[in-house]
C-alpha cells in the first residue's frame, strides 16, 4: 500500500473520529458537541461503551461505589480494562 493512501485512510479515520458528538457541559450549559470542540474545562458525560474523546478526569459515575471500568485498547493498542474509583471527587456535593 502506498504512503499516500495509508494516509488518505488516517486522515479518514481521524476525520470520523474527530466529529463524534458528546454532551458537554460548558459554563453552565449543556450542549452535544463534536469531540474536535472538547477543550479544557469542559465536562464530557459519557455513558456506557462511548469512546473516551480526550484526556479526563472522571469525576463521577452511575456506580454506587464510584467505580467505572475503561478500556484502553485505542490507546496503548491492548486489550485491557481497568478499574477506576472516584471516591474523593463521588463524596464532594
Amino acid at each position: 500500500m502506498s504512503c499516500g493512501w495509508r494516509s488518505q485512510l488516517r486522515y479518514r479515520a481521524d476525520r470520523a473520529v474527530n466529529n463524534r458528538t458528546f454532551d458537554i457541559i460548558r459554563g453552565g450549559t449543556e450542549k452535544k458537541r463534536a469531540s474536535r470542540d472538547v477543550v479544557v474545562g469542559d465536562i464530557v458525560i459519557l455513558y456506557s461503551d462511548d469512546v473516551v474523546p480526550a484526556d479526563i478526569v472522571v469525576l463521577a459515575t452511575s456506580n454506587a461505589d464510584g467505580s467505572c471500568f475503561v478500556e484502553t485498547a485505542q490507546l496503548d493498542g491492548y486489550n485491557l480494562s481497568c478499574s477506576i474509583s472516584c471516591s474523593i471527587s463521588c463524596s464532594i456535593s
